[in-house]
């Protein structure tokens, strides 16, 4: 990514203090360049520099003038981030920060200048506002562009160089999201016979750093052949006839962290404007055991038939808020089941699961009980009964060993009783783990980006004939690869006062999201 940031005028030395915690950029290549502007004239400080530090000294007016341009590398995402409001580089808090209003003919004034002193390179904005209407002005125009706008109240990134790669590679607001995302996250609540090897959601960068993962190819006749080495960042997957072989964890491999990404989407729904946070979370292994037998055999695997289980999974839900008016308010809950995304009132199952953590129900272990007694926001958000083996999720328990079906096909499912929980289901825990992460992007959050941008399929399997036949057919690909990541806001079937109801395909439309907070009644599990 090539990066250049106009900043106006002279800006007083010292260095700008905004809030940490910063959404990660991940493994890009940045190449860094600096201008200040006189008389709407740049003046660059610094040409095509890998080094962020001397970016952020540049930007503050340090150096001399430098004859030439920026250099783009061929390949590189062009991004020009213009500091429209040269936010006064002093130690202040983002709470005392003025909202700077408009000036006349400002998105005229800048695009010209961008244009002129960058072409071809998409424009970003940085304001110091919290005007809402004005950020949408920009963000109207840009977007036009390719581009985007955004308030350094709301990006949280440290740097003027870490909020510049921010917005570049995610979207506007993801800042925002990523608190909201935080609150609403799930309650992983894994069956107490689920395998300690598969109920821990990992982080990828460290899952690829602890060097478990293998490159393989699909290109020979005679079957797969996997790289000597793992690889250990996202840089080294290749597209192509490509999968990933995971090695299992042992005592010699370094330990792996553990977090869940979401995929924040902003979709308009006539005044209203609703937030999906579309949360996922990779598990090492999908050990379903159904399908065994000769049907599993090299070639004779038959996608959605046979051979269910897999060596990795990629799984997830979606929490719906809305977020038109200051404060946020959940409105529905869509849960992936498989093939099926089917969607919940997000009040129906509060009322229901406030109802169960305050009575106990028969069906509700001890453990289960007190486990969700003792999370402190419990209050704040969603219940999701993850399957044993399976990894699908669900708004309820099941308890039976043999009784469990799936909402939609109403076809057999595993148990998934709620009775071992996600270490990191506690905020005092989660926060400082960075338990919940942006899922990398790039394009202002357009595009994915690193290893979400991996188009092959996580877990090994062996193909012969050049792939043309394979086993594991049902290993997941990135989520990027998958249509709940596409389309956040599809749904299967919804349920309403305990009733499965179907939807599209020839069956009538999926009602809208509810457009506030309603009782009604949910089956128990």
């Amino acid at each position: 990514m090539d990066v250049a940031i106009l900043v106006p005028g002279r800006p007083a030395p010292g260095a700008l203090s905004l809030p940490g915690g910063a959404p990660a950029t991940g493994e890009w290549d940045v190449s860094w360049s600096v201008a200040r502007l006189v008389d709407d004239h740049p003046e660059w400080l610094l040409l095509s520099s890998p080094d962020a530090s001397a970016a952020e000294a540049a930007a503050q007016g340090g150096g001399a003038p430098r004859p030439g341009a920026p250099t783009w590398r061929p390949g590189a995402d062009r991004v020009v981030v213009l500091d429209v409001d040269g936010t006064a580089p002093a130690n202040r808090r983002l709470s005392e920060l003025p909202s700077v209003p408009a000036r006349h003919g400002e998105i005229a004034r800048w695009l010209g200048i961008a244009r002129a002193a960058t072409p071809g390179a998409r424009p970003i904005a940085l304001l110091q506002t919290t005007d809402e209407a004005r950020l949408r002005r920009w963000r109207d125009a840009l977007e036009r562009r390719g581009g985007t706008a955004g308030a350094i109240q709301d990006v949280g990134a440290p740097t003027l160089t870490a909020v510049a790669q921010v917005l570049a590679v995610q979207a506007a607001g993801a800042a925002r999201a990523l608190t909201l995302a935080t609150r609403y996250r799930p309650v992983l609540l894994f069956d107490r016979g689920e395998s300690p090897a598969t109920d821990t959601p990992y982080d990828i960068d460290s899952l690829l750093r602890a060097g478990r993962v293998t490159l393989c190819h699909d290109d020979r006749t005679d079957g797969s052949r996997c790289d000597a080495k793992p690889i250990t960042r996202s840089a080294d997957l290749i597209n192509g006839p490509t999968h990933l072989k995971i090695a299992p964890a042992t005592s010699r491999t370094p330990p792996v962290t553990s977090a869940i990404y979401v995929h924040p989407t902003t979709i308009a729904d006539g005044r209203r404007s609703l937030l999906y946070l579309d949360y996922w979370w990779y598990l090492d292994g999908n050990p379903a055991r159904e399908g065994h037998g000769a049907s599993c055999g090299l070639g004779l695997a038959i996608p959605g038939k046979t051979c269910f289980d897999h060596p990795a999974d990629w799984e997830g839900m979606t929490v719906v808020v809305d977020v038109t008016a200051a404060q946020p308010v959940p409105v529905a809950i869509q849960y992936a089941e498989h093939k099926n995304v089917v969607r919940y009132d997000y009040a129906a199952l509060r009322k229901a699961w406030d109802g169960w953590i305050g009575t106990k129900p028969r069906w509700m272990s001890d453990q289960l009980h007190d486990g969700l007694a003792q999370i402190s926001d419990v209050s704040d958000r969603p219940l999701a009964f993850v399957a044993q083996g399976t990894h699908a999720s669900y708004a309820t328990a099941c308890n039976s060993k043999d009784g469990c079906r799936q909402v939609v096909a109403k076809v057999r499912e595993h148990r998934h009783n709620g009775g071992t929980q996600w270490f990191e289901n506690d905020t005092a825990d989660c926060v400082p783990d960075r338990c919940v992460q942006l899922i990398p992007t790039r394009r202002s959050g357009r595009e994915p980006a690193l290893w979400n941008s991996f188009k092959g399929l996580w877990g090994d399997r062996t193909c012969i004939l050049a792939g043309a036949y394979c086993t594991f057919e049902l290993s997941p690909g990135s989520p990027a690869s998958q249509p709940r990541y596409r389309n956040p806001a599809h749904v299967d079937a919804w349920v309403d006062a305990g009733v499965v109801h179907r939807c599209g395909k020839g069956r009538p439309s999926c009602p809208a999201v509810p457009a506030a907070p309603r009782a009604a009644a949910v089956s128990g599990p």
